[in-house]
């Protein structure tokens, strides 16, 4: 069984939109599991009026890059915590469940969405 413990928008604004959820695995005790993997995101990326079409998929490395460009908190991903939860910093993917790029023109401006799920 999973928790959800974190959920929110990293960053929002005219150029750039990250959200992301956090899943924590429980224990047979209903704690946090500790172990590698046992977290699961999903985040969601939006970027606007983009100088060019990608040629390759959206990354989590790209993401990262992104959200400390666009003044995310110490550079980094930090996704708000719920239900009085910690605040929680992305790491690096282990494993990448799934992972989709999409860019097209609207209003004659190219735009960017991609969404990657990933355990670490």
């Amino acid at each position: 069984m999973n928790k959800m413990i974190a959920t929110g928008t990293i960053v929002d604004n005219e150029a750039v939109t990250i959200a992301a959820s956090v899943y924590v695995d429980l224990d047979e005790e209903g704690k946090e599991s500790t172990e590698a993997g046992a977290h699961y995101v999903t985040i969601s990326y939006k970027k606007y009026n983009v100088d060019a079409m990608p040629t390759a998929p959206i990354t989590f490395e790209d993401i990262a890059e992104d959200a400390s460009l666009s003044g995310s908190a110490a550079g980094s991903l930090v996704v708000p915590g719920l239900d009085k939860h910690a605040d929680v910093t992305l790491a690096a993917p282990t494993a990448i469940k799934y992972t989709k790029t999409k860019a097209f023109v609207y209003g004659g401006k190219a735009q960017v969405y991609a969404a990657i799920r990933y355990n670490y």
